[in-house]
């Protein structure tokens, strides 16, 4: 049996009323392992003493769980947890800055692994604030990926810190402020763009010119380490290379002899249907390696090789931090796939 302490998630900015939170942080806990069946709860006084609740606060959750046979009271001895009901299903609130096809993902694999143990919801980021303003109990744990423009990044990060730490799940980034988070993922990506362009290096020096496409004016724009892991790549190995905005910004009549590094799928397009009316033939006149891998970039032009996080893996680790079998935060991986266009 454990001793008679619990942490509790109590928001003073919440909407929900304290008596309704200390009811759903002490339900979570049975739900995620942390309370089991005999535990000892804080008494009446104990439990407003250490959070700053009225003692009807306390007393009303304490009513209410004992109602549901959640809890007992054993006469002269306390509370106790009455049954272990850490297998119930699990509710998980995903959000990401758009459900593009590696989200997709993401989202599948968390939902295959959890299997039958928890359900996965998906919100914008309008719903997401509304969630945190007005009920953050309604879930056991939130998985963000972050990623959205400076403006609401900001709101973002202030958001988040409103989140119980032990709920948090981070995704693909690190952030100095959730360095506690209960888990997440992150990429360096100024050394995995390197590092793959080493992978892909025996390949990319049939090419005079390397082109980078790097669109600057998106909403959602594109991490500075892939810019910078471009250029160091280009220099540590004296390749000859250029920048574009956009690929409608490229001539065609230079294209040959020249291998593109293309992050927008919109430009990679562009670039394909250049080729075919130039009559260059792909990996040899010209090559193509493209950011992150999809289905589609599979059998386009009969395979486009990539660069690519490994989204997947990334679905299966949060799901198993989420199932306390793997903790803290972990690199994810990135890889070079080669294909066809080079």
């Amino acid at each position: 049996m454990k001793h008679d302490f619990i942490q509790l998630d109590i928001c003073d900015d919440s909407n929900t009323p304290k008596y309704k939170q200390i009811i759903d942080s002490i339900i979570w806990s049975i739900k995620v392992g942390k309370l089991n069946a005999g535990d000892k709860l804080p008494s009446i006084n104990q439990l407003s003493f250490d959070y700053y609740l009225s003692r009807d606060t306390v007393e009303k959750a304490y009513r209410y769980l004992c109602k549901e046979q959640i809890i007992q009271s054993v006469k002269r001895k306390g509370y106790y947890i009455l049954d272990d009901i850490s297998s119930s299903e699990i509710k998980i609130l995903l959000l990401v800055n758009d459900f593009s096809s590696e989200k997709k993902t993401i989202y599948n694999e968390m939902i295959q692994k959890l299997s039958n143990q928890a359900t996965v919801d998906y919100c914008d980021y309008s719903l997401f604030k509304k969630i945190v303003k007005g009920n953050l109990d309604g879930y056991h744990y939130y998985v963000i990926m972050p990623g959205f423009d400076e403006k609401n990044q900001v709101e973002l990060n202030d958001l988040l810190l409103k989140i119980n730490s032990e709920k948090l799940i981070l995704l693909d980034t690190k952030l100095e402020q959730l360095s506690n988070c209960k888990g997440g993922t992150y990429q360096d990506l100024k050394e995995d763009i390197y590092n793959a362009l080493e992978e892909a290096s025996n390949l990319l020096r049939k090419y005079e010119k390397l082109i980078l496409i790097y669109p600057e004016d998106k909403v959602h724009s594109y991490p500075d380490d892939i810019l910078a892991g471009f250029k160091r790549f280009c220099g540590f190995n004296q390749f000859k290379y250029e920048i574009y905005d956009s690929a409608t910004s490229i001539d065609p009549k230079n294209y040959n002899k020249s291998a593109f590094i293309i992050l927008e799928e919109t430009d990679l397009v562009t670039i394909i249907k250049n080729i075919q009316l130039s009559k260059m033939r792909l990996a040899k006149d010209t090559g193509i390696l493209s950011y992150n891998d999809t289905a589609l970039k599979e059998v386009l032009a009969e395979g486009i090789s990539v660069m690519t996080a490994d989204f997947a893996k990334m679905g299966r680790d949060a799901a198993d931090m989420i199932l306390g079998q793997v903790s803290g935060v972990v690199k994810n991986d990135f890889h070079f796939m080669s294909r066809a266009s080079l």
